[in-house]
């Protein structure tokens, strides 16, 4: 790939470094009447999106390259017609990156279920070009499949989170996505997110419950002693109401046990209507009351989980699948 890359750099040099050989491309292109209306551009080879722009483009004007070389005796480098349909299928799945890298850092981002649409996308057209009946498309996209897996193994579960925690999607799109990813094996990959979210969800109940009081063990009879916290002088009272401690106790299991339902019943509701406007977070403080462990879990989560992720694509779309497709 690498050889059919450099090709067309070099054929696009060739007219873009001499005004002489740039006039004469154009005048061919009129002949032809090549509809396209992009300009050829010579690529930055250490930044991938370039190459694909500058691959892209030159591919719409093939049929000139074509015709520049039986017309120009000092060109010599024109691909073949199969070099150019490999630059094209080239193009077909650097395009997935391409235009995944924009929207995810375009100022109007903001939300995890965006990303994790785009990368679940990417991953679904990785997979089935890994089953192509073309050996070229195997052997193009496996590079990319291997990078990408190791994006979406350490990612997935924290994307995952993050989507579940939008009330416009909760587990439903994890369910949809990932049987269209992984088949039969999806309910065990569900599995996992749910009790990622749950797991998640109950270290917040322990951090919202109130501190135990102190205690302190009976070395002398070897037992186990709550100390009292109104006790002046440490002294214990054999009178009084000897099940309070238990009421305590009991209150704390009965709002324990309310919380706990707390993620399940915000997961059985309906969700809310798609919108491209909808405010998640603001979602969650206007339903504080309502869901008052689940808000304190979305607030600290969601922005910090997108954007880690992000962070994560942009390193893997920016340095590895610009390395491992040959494009530099």
């Amino acid at each position: 790939m690498r050889a059919i890359v450099e090709k067309v750099r070099q054929s696009v040099k060739f007219v873009k470094t001499a005004d002489a050989h740039e006039e004469k491309f154009l005048e061919l292109k009129r002949q032809l009447q090549v509809p396209s209306a992009k300009e050829l551009i010579v690529d930055d080879q250490t930044k991938w999106d370039t190459t694909y722009q500058m691959l892209m483009t030159a591919s719409e004007l093939k049929e000139v390259f074509s015709c520049l070389d039986t017309s120009d005796p000092d060109y010599k480098v024109t691909p073949t017609m199969d070099e150019w349909k490999q630059a094209e299928i080239l193009c077909e799945y650097l395009k997935l990156f391409f235009d995944a890298a924009n929207l995810l850092t375009s100022p109007t981002y903001s939300t995890a279920d965006v990303l994790f649409h785009e990368v679940w996308k990417i991953q679904l057209d990785l997979m089935q070009a890994a089953r192509s009946q073309d050996p070229f498309i195997r052997d193009l996209t496996r590079p990319l499949q291997e990078k990408f897996d190791e994006y979406w193994n350490d990612c997935n579960l924290v994307l995952a989170v993050a989507v579940v925690m939008d009330p416009r999607f909760k587990m439903k799109l994890i369910e949809f996505t990932f049987n269209k990813i992984y088949g039969e094996e999806a309910e065990s990959w569900i599995k996992i997110v749910d009790e990622g979210v749950h797991e998640i969800f109950c270290d917040y109940i322990v951090q919202s419950l109130p501190p135990p009081p102190a205690s302190f063990v009976d070395e002398a009879n070897d037992s186990f002693v709550i100390k009292s916290e109104f006790s002046q002088e440490d002294s214990f009272l054999a009178n009084g109401d000897t099940f309070a401690d238990f009421d305590v106790y009991l209150h704390d299991i009965m709002n324990n046990q309310q919380m706990k339902t707390e993620l399940d019943q915000y997961l059985e509701e309906s969700l809310m209507p798609r919108s491209q406007d909808f405010d998640v977070l603001g979602w969650w403080r206007i339903n504080r009351c309502k869901y008052p462990t689940l808000s304190k879990m979305a607030s600290d989560i969601y922005p910090s989980q997108s954007a880690l992720s992000l962070q994560i694509l942009c390193l893997t779309l920016h340095r590895e699948i610009w390395i491992d497709t040959g494009v530099h």
